[in-house]
């Protein structure tokens, strides 16, 4: 059975303590606020950001390594930090996204070409690129969920990949 610090992803675990670290100091829901919105500000943080750490705070409150009577408990739980988040959760709905620009066909030529020895992060990054899918998920993926067919006919093939696990699932 797992205690609640080892039931957390690392990742998400390190944004819990990153948050508490924060905002450990904040003695009133305005301190809380103004401190948050100080390293949004200074950390040139987008509304999605903001979001997810202080959906982070609302999380490392919740978990066992935090004392219930905690002074930051009660001020995350407050109804004006919870307004303030109701507004940030708004604002990020009109945020303008910036996407990654997509790898071109030559980008990702040039990248195979210069992988000589080791065929697998070849056959990764081909993979990724072709099916649009998160590297973490390809590298989870058997060879036995891989289906390449080819036509006698034509030049061109058709895969057929199984993903089973991985978050893009």
């Amino acid at each position: 059975e797992l205690n609640g610090e080892e039931a957390i992803a690392p990742a998400q675990h390190q944004r819990h303590r990153k948050m508490l670290a924060l905002c450990r100091a904040a003695t009133s829901p305005e301190s809380l606020i103004a401190t948050i919105e100080g390293a949004r500000k200074s950390k040139n943080w987008k509304y999605s950001t903001t979001a997810t750490y202080i959906g982070a705070l609302y999380g490392a409150v919740k978990n066992p390594f935090v004392n219930p009577s905690d002074r930051i408990v009660s001020l995350v739980m407050s109804p004006k930090f919870s307004k303030y988040h109701a507004v940030i959760r708004r604002k990020l709905l009109t945020e303008e996204v910036n996407f990654p620009k997509a790898a071109t066909a030559q980008q990702i030529n040039s990248v195979v070409s210069n992988e000589k020895h080791d065929t697998s992060p070849r056959m990764a990054i081909l993979l990724a690129w072709s099916l649009a899918g998160r590297v973490s998920d390809i590298l989870k993926i058997r060879t036995h969920f891989i289906n390449i067919n080819r036509s006698p006919k034509e030049q061109r093939a058709t895969i057929l990949v199984k993903f089973v696990d991985g978050k893009g699932v």
